[in-house]
């Protein structure tokens, strides 16, 4: 139970963004397929677990930069208790009898340290464990308080195998003066490490690589206080109590006095707590300031345990179900039925144990049958590309959950494993998988393939010198004939926005032919691309970096362009020089007109002619339809206007006056007075709206001078109309604007009905799919209805 809260607090704080890393630097699936030909899954034989295990030789050898360590002081340690340590000799190595199981051990010597892990077990016999010395590249996490940020001097830190196994223990220190503690001698892998204080709770559990630095901030506990009741709402004296915390921390426990009062540490976020007197149980959540924990009958759910080989039942499976420190116990009978109490919550998280089958985990749902299977076994070997063994990898097994690492000799074993099984390694950056079908009784041998070493290699794309901007797909393909590709996103910075990219490419030794695409270009411009050779040879110094030297295809032509020639004059047949004329549709442009009034839009040659073509001098506006490419098109300005005008009426204090003159829609603040100067001598709308709602219009006449307008603020009135085609049919789905602007109605036997706002509008109906059109100016009034008919 615990180890599945740690796995699910682990995954969840990756998904909640603790970090964010490009795909190229996780370790990937494009690696995971060695080049050497590996023997399938294969029977041993048949199998049972051993009665009594007979110790078995672990021959520890240490060195140093390749050479033999003698002296070298090696301690052992098993479930957190010292094993005695051995010595290596003046070859470097030692030997030591152990029971099966896993042991842990830590080399020091000259000043540097080593640490390994390693399962011994009567499935692989004696194992052999390479240490290799360092002093370098530590990991280091430092301790602070999260509300007063200051270090916490003798917070306990310890390093666990991996994610998957919270109890297996590389490393343990307690924090100095600075909070801070330095693990050395890891092998580069994932880890997770818990920091515990007591009188704090770690605010969360980190997943964290080797070597790396990082901070641990820790929230102080506070005493929470609750009271537990009985269902009529009396106190629940003598109530077990135990909280339930979110990671795999111990969970803290009291009993209710007779007030059902109770006591216990708690987080700032509060904690979920359970509460059990004798067949009631109830739960809740407790905070600094208290909660109530109400007592009801305790949910049963039954159930049967059967075999998975011939769905016969099991007598006397052990059942375990816990909540923080409650704990309720079960057994199945002759017929494999059970009976089992909920402490919390709607469903309980039971164990399943029996001997000679493998330990089931199931959320148990009422009436709900669980199959248990047979123990088998599964012994194997992890490799590398070149078939040879890798020590020091992380090897996990899917179902049940278990992790152990692969010895000296890249040998592991698994002694309790299901029908269908899945293992995965990992060693460093590279990893693989296989997948195996294991009957009951058997001993299935298999071999893990994790490819080659792999090594960060910085990545440049550069341009004239200096590094390319933008982001850049770059991609490295071995060239000496084994099987290897990967690819990443690389950008100068690192980062753009919330996106990391990566800075280098993780690769093995060889020659590659390494490219660079850029990801991100204009739609009217082509990317940049460059390629190079780079041969990478292990050992040594850090490897030289990619550059990749990224060059641009000439620039596209100019799209071939054609004019449509515009004359301006005045009202009076003057040329109008500077005048700005627009041609507008599909194909649209600007000219400007020189001495003689003429000019041109230059325009592309392959696309539409303009719909309009039209020109606005100060108030003076004229328009025309152009008749074809080669005709010249004439604007004759006409004299623009003034609009004086006064509104009447109240619209809030948001209100604004437009003015839409179907050459530009201006607006200005709400005004009782008003002016418009060298407005457009076109027919436009002049309205006063806010953002929601117009509340009054008016159509001004284009008769050039000055227009006197008065805008009467009232509630909207209503226009109703009847719409038919030239054949007499009504129709249903008329295209209507009004006031220029498209307006979608529901009409019922073509019968429009519409809410507009007092004062004038243009109405425009025109029957989709025929030439009808309909056209008027429309006065409404407040709160009237204007009935056109047909």
């Amino acid at each position: 139970m615990k180890r599945l809260a740690i796995v699910v607090v682990a995954v969840a704080a990756v998904l909640a963004g603790l970090y964010v890393v490009s795909r190229e630097e996780q370790p990937g699936a494009s690696h995971r397929v060695a080049a050497v030909e590996l023997p399938a899954p294969r029977v041993v034989g048949p199998w049972s677990p051993p009665v009594t295990a007979a110790d078995l030789t672990l021959t520890v050898v240490v060195k140093r930069a390749g050479r033999a360590v003698p002296g070298a002081n090696v301690r052992l340690t098993r479930d957190g208790a010292a094993l005695p340590g051995v010595t290596t000799g003046a070859d470097g190595v030692a030997s030591v009898k152990l029971a099966p199981g896993p042991v842990e051990l830590a080399a020091e010597a000259e000043g540097a340290t080593a640490r390994r892990a390693v399962t011994l077990t009567p499935l692989v016999g004696d194992a052999r464990v390479e240490l290799e010395l360092t002093s370098g590249a530590p990991l280091e996490v430092t301790a602070l308080d999260a509300v007063t940020k200051r270090p916490l001097r003798g917070a306990h830190v310890e390093v666990h195998l991996s994610p998957t196994e919270p109890r297996r223990v590389l490393a343990t220190a307690d924090a100095d003066e600075a909070g801070r503690v330095r693990v050395q001698g890891l092998p580069p892998n994932e880890y997770l490490v818990s920091v515990v204080l007591e009188g704090y709770v770690d605010s969360r559990n980190g997943i964290v690589r080797a070597p790396s630095t990082s901070e641990r901030w820790l929230l102080p506990l506070q005493i929470g206080g609750g009271r537990v009741v009985l269902p009529d709402g009396q106190p629940a004296a003598g109530a077990e109590v135990t909280s339930t915390p979110l990671s795999w921390e111990k969970a803290e426990s009291a009993t209710a006095d007779r007030d059902g009062r109770f006591t216990l540490p708690v987080s700032p976020n509060g904690a979920r707590v359970c509460a059990r007197l004798g067949a009631l149980a109830g739960e809740g959540r407790l905070a600094a300031d208290g909660g109530v924990v109400v007592l009801g009958p305790q949910r049963r759910f039954t159930g049967r345990v059967v075999r998975s080989e011939d769905d016969a039942p099991l007598e006397g499976v052990a059942l375990r179900h816990a909540v923080g420190a409650l704990v309720e116990t079960a057994q199945t009978g002759a017929d494999g039925g059970f009976t089992v109490g909920a402490l919390c919550g709607e469903q309980p998280w039971v164990l399943f144990e029996h001997e000679g089958y493998v330990t089931e985990g199931a959320l148990l749902e009422d009436g709900q049958t669980v199959a248990l299977s047979a123990v088998a076994a599964l012994r194997g070997r992890v490799v590398d590309d070149e078939g040879l063994p890798v020590a020091n990898a992380h090897v996990e097994l899917d179902d049940p959950s278990e992790t152990t690492v692969s010895d000296a000799d890249g040998r592991f074993g698994f002694l309790r494993v299901k029908r269908e099984v899945r293992v995965s390694a990992e060693e460093g950056e590279r990893g693989g998988s296989v997948d195996a079908l294991v009957e009951a009784g058997q001993l299935v041998e298999v071999t893990v393939p994790v490819g080659p070493v792999l090594v960060k290699v910085p990545v440049e794309v550069l341009r004239d010198g200096a590094p390319a901007g933008g982001v850049w797909q770059v991609e490295a393909v071995r060239l000496d004939g084994r099987p290897w590709r990967r690819s990443t996103q690389w950008h100068a910075g690192g980062r753009v926005s919330d996106v990391v990219y990566a800075t280098g490419l993780r690769m093995p030794a060889g020659s590659f032919r390494v490219t660079a695409t850029e990801s991100v270009v204009d739609d009217d411009e082509a990317g940049g691309s460059g390629s190079t050779e780079y041969r990478l040879e292990l050992g040594g110094a850090e490897p030289a970096p990619i550059r990749v030297h990224a060059k641009w295809p000439p620039p596209k032509p100019p799209p071939a362009m054609r004019p449509l020639r515009v004359r301006v004059l005045g009202a009076g047949g003057e040329p109008i020089v500077d005048a700005g004329v627009y041609c507008s549709g599909a194909n649209s442009g600007w000219a400007y007109t020189g001495a003689d009034g003429r000019g041109a839009c230059q325009l592309l040659a392959d696309g539409e002619l303009p719909v309009d073509v039209t020109a606005r001098v100060g108030g003076a506006f004229a328009g025309a339809k152009p008749a074809g490419w080669e005709a010249e098109v004439l604007l004759q300005l006409k004299a623009g206007m003034t609009i004086r005008g006064r509104v009447t009426g109240d619209a809030g204090p948001d209100a604004f006056i437009s003015l839409v003159s179907g050459v530009e829609v201006t607006g200005q603040p709400l005004q009782r007075e008003f002016v418009f100067e060298d407005a457009p001598s076109v027919r436009s709308i002049l309205c006063v709206q806010t953002q929601e709602v117009t509340h009054a219009c008016a159509v001004v006449v284009p008769d050039g001078g000055v227009q006197a307008v008065t805008l009467a603020i009232g509630a909207p009135g209503t226009l109703r109309f009847t719409v038919f085609d030239a054949r007499g049919q009504r129709v249903d789905e008329p295209v209507l604007y009004v006031d220029r602007m498209s307006r979608r109605v529901v009409t019922e036997q073509g019968v429009v009905t519409m809410s507009l706002a007092p004062g004038q509008h243009v109405v425009v109906v025109n029957v989709r799919d025929g030439p009808e059109r309909w056209e008027r100016v429309l006065n409404i009034e407040s709160g009237k209805t204007v009935e056109l008919g047909r």
